[in-house]
């Protein structure tokens, strides 16, 4: 439990299944930290593409550090993440005709893929998932940004839904397992159950963790950030509380 609550890599996964994804976020942050104590922030992306090359050359040899979460081919996707901001201007100028069916067609050829892992049709090809993954990422999130940019979605009121339901995506990421959880106990429908039903499980969770972390964010957090902010006045406290 305590290396659940700290986030430190640990053999299997923490107490909530899902969050095994956070100990690899933590230890992106923690590079990411030392990277600026030591001054290297314009060399970034190097650092992050050596991390990558030492984590595939640990997995094609067999090696795990810190039970796979230190030097893990996942930071793959964060590189790729880290080049969509460095070139967000020439991603921004692509259209979004291109980027959203590229996504779909690596998101599809990802998921073919993974299923075929999964039923030993295929070997696995190192890296492969989480450079697919990153590509993917940067192309839905430059077409989206230029569909914004092109059509104005957030204006429309399925665009404020869609914008709701974002920012409540890491309390859908979270509450989802409790969701699914408590349907497979209540007349097993999450197990062996058709894509309509899943469909309607997926809607369940995501209204679930939007009214209820929005609840606490909007009622409480977001009055204690304004009060913060206007009392402020100097920029490096103002920078503080922003990530406080």
């Amino acid at each position: 439990m305590i290396d659940s609550l700290t986030l430190l890599p640990m053999d299997g996964k923490p107490a909530l299944g899902v969050g095994w994804t956070l100990i690899l976020e933590f230890q992106f942050y923690l590079l990411c930290a030392l990277v600026i104590i030591v001054g290297w922030q314009r060399h970034l992306l190097w650092v992050l593409g050596l991390v990558c090359v030492l984590a595939l050359a640990l997995e094609v040899v067999g090696l795990r550090v810190g039970h796979g979460y230190v030097l893990s081919s996942f930071n793959i996707e964060f590189l790729a993440g880290a080049l969509a901001w460095r070139y967000r201007g020439a991603l921004l100028r692509l259209p979004a005709w291109l980027t959203l069916p590229l996504a779909l067609l690596l998101f599809a050829g990802l998921s073919w893929y993974l299923d075929a892992v999964a039923s030993g049709i295929t070997p696995r090809l190192t890296g492969l998932r989480e450079l697919a993954g990153g590509v993917m990422g940067c192309a839905l999130i430059a077409g989206l940004d230029r569909w914004e940019r092109d059509r104005r979605v957030s204006a429309s009121a399925v665009g404020r839904w869609g914008m709701r339901i974002g920012s409540a995506s890491f309390s859908v990421y979270l509450a989802h397992l409790f969701v699914l959880a408590t349907f497979a106990r209540v007349g097993g429908l999450f197990v062996d159950a058709p894509v309509p039903m899943l469909g309607v499980l997926q809607a369940a969770a995501v209204m679930l963790a939007v009214w209820l972390p929005m609840q606490f964010a909007e009622r409480i957090e977001l009055p204690i950030y304004r009060r913060m902010s206007s009392s402020l006045t100097d920029q490096p406290a103002l920078t503080a509380a922003r990530a406080w």
